[in-house]
């Protein structure tokens, strides 16, 4: 689909924060400010170009 429309992908936006406990909250999920802070990271790489 993002081919179709011409927008990026990211393949999964957990890279880099899933399954690192330091970056998640208890429930292993849901990432922490410093997780956040990759998530946010990752999601930007893949939008600057757009700008």
């Amino acid at each position: 689909l993002s081919e179709e429309l011409k927008l990026p992908f990211v393949p999964f936006l957990l890279e880099g924060v899933a399954a690192r406990r330091e970056l998640t909250q208890p429930d292993g999920i849901h990432p922490l400010g410093p997780g956040y802070a990759i998530v946010a990271d990752t999601v930007w790489k893949a939008l600057e170009p757009m700008l």
